[in-house]
């Protein structure tokens, strides 16, 4: 492919379109993958010589797969692939721990969340408590993948639209239980030491 441009001198000048790159978009993004029937685990290798990095098992034969769109296209390719879908903001959370914004009647009294929220990576902890700080989110705690954070209820949408969050769900207040039998088998003393 040609083109023919004029310059300023009136002469014309050939650019071969060929010479023009288009950008590949490197992005990786969440996405479901779902296998035709029963996982094995030679078509879970088959999806990571891609570049592809498999996550979370979901009902029925899929897992969460982060990959860019080169690699996503090699592997909607592989014939023991039924269906590539995103992993969308509103399949992180339950919907009864969220309120909608267009619900609140005074800003001044939005309801807080105490929530816990799971990441895809470790790593990627120190990105994402930027990010929850610029939606008005407060890390109270932070432990590997696992972060407690406090939120406004109508920014939970907000929270789960970062894209290393896997899940979030309410925090709940730890509570012995069977505690019970330590005494009976007589380990009470190791029994107490746990924090």
């Amino acid at each position: 492919n040609t083109d023919q441009l004029t310059g300023e001198d009136g002469k014309e000048a050939t650019i071969s379109s060929s010479s023009i790159e288009e950008p590949i978009d490197d992005t990786e993004q969440y996405y479901i993958v779902q296998f035709t029937g029963q996982v094995f685990e030679e078509q879970k290798e088959e999806i990571i010589l891609t570049g592809a990095v498999l996550y979370d098992y979901l009902p029925d034969n899929a897992f969460i797969v982060r990959m860019n769109s080169s690699v996503r296209l090699q592997v909607s390719s592989l014939e023991f692939v039924k269906w590539i879908g995103e992993y969308k903001a509103s399949y992180k959370y339950k919907p009864d721990i969220a309120i909608a914004a267009d619900l609140l009647m005074d800003a001044e009294i939005e309801e807080k969340g105490d929530l816990l929220v799971l990441l895809f990576d470790a790593s990627d902890d120190s990105g994402i408590a930027e990010e929850i700080a610029g939606i008005d989110g407060t890390v109270i705690e932070s432990s590997n993948n696992i972060m407690r954070i406090e939120i406004s209820k109508s920014r939970v949408n907000d929270l789960a639209s970062i894209s290393g969050v896997s899940w979030i769900e309410e925090y709940r207040e730890p509570v012995l239980s069977n505690d019970v039998a330590a005494t009976i088998v007589g380990v009470t003393p190791v029994h107490d030491t746990h924090g």
